[in-house]
């Protein structure tokens, strides 16, 4: 599943009268950054930073979207000092504290990010990507049934979407609890397209190998990114279903896959990198 990339918090450019400087610096700053030109958005943010012409409101996304770059770049202490310098200018701002959280989760500081995306929700409640973000660090603590909590609350705001399903009864198979709960939505979603199969794997029908033999195919016409997905995600949530099993070996063998065969937005590639250090 491809990571619901943040919507920089400065991605309205800035629309007031044409200013030289600072907010100018600003806007090149994000186009760089849509383009992944990492280097030159760095270059960019920074300039702006060192303006006075910027305002204060703007300084903390500037600070924010900075530290989104370094952590694309993994350069995790440039990356926490930016976001945490953001989080301390703009402590109530939910994009600030979604970064933030996901920061400290790949960092492995598991108690900061499920605070972070506490505070997120009780800035924006209804917002259901947030519940989803918290179930994902929940689960990567071994937090899982706190995880599978946190996906029903998902499911309550996004009842179609298949991952939610996923998750909340991967959550609770790993938590040897029963499974029901998780597919209370499912006569909302076609389990006969993706994901649907690995659903399908949570209810008992079928192995992460015939999964991935048959969806392997070209099945939608659609090239790529997203077959190479298909595969990925067959690997990570299928080693989950094998460790349910106590198939440690299987487990590894296909989790230590994901991160090479996962595009890399996928939110699988931390999972996998999560577990694998839980088995070593």
């Amino acid at each position: 599943m491809r990571r619901i990339l943040l919507c920089l918090a400065g991605c309205a450019v800035f629309s007031g009268p044409a200013v030289a400087g600072g907010y100018d610096d600003f806007n090149h700053g994000l186009t760089a950054y849509h383009f992944e030109r990492y280097d030159e958005a760095i270059g960019f943010f920074t300039s702006a930073l060192a303006s006075t012409e910027l305002i204060p409101d703007l300084r903390s996304v500037a600070l924010l979207d900075r530290g989104l770059v370094y952590q694309e770049k993994k350069q995790f202490d440039l990356a926490k000092a930016d976001l945490d310098a953001a989080e301390k200018a703009s402590p109530n701002d939910v994009a600030v504290l979604e970064a933030h959280a996901v920061l400290y989760r790949d960092l492995g500081q598991y108690d900061v990010a499920m605070a972070d995306a506490a505070h997120a929700i009780q800035e924006a409640p209804a917002r259901p990507l947030l519940y989803f973000l918290r179930c994902q660090i929940d689960f990567e603590a071994a937090q899982y049934q706190v995880a599978a909590s946190d996906c029903g609350s998902y499911l309550h705001l996004a009842p179609t979407d298949g991952y939610g399903v996923l998750w909340m009864a991967m959550s609770l198979a790993r938590g040897k609890q029963d499974l029901s709960p998780a597919f209370a939505t499912l006569d909302r979603i076609n389990t006969s397209y993706w994901p649907g199969p690995l659903i399908d794997l949570y209810r008992s029908d079928g192995t992460p190998e015939s999964v991935k033999v048959e969806w392997a195919k070209d099945r939608y016409g659609d090239e790529g990114d997203a077959q190479k997905g298909r595969i990925c995600e067959t690997d990570f949530y299928g080693g989950e279903w094998h460790l349910v099993r106590g198939e440690t070996a299987a487990a590894k063998a296909m989790l230590a896959a994901v991160p090479g065969e996962c595009p890399k937005d996928y939110i699988e590639i931390d999972g996998a990198k999560a577990e694998l250090a839980r088995l070593k």
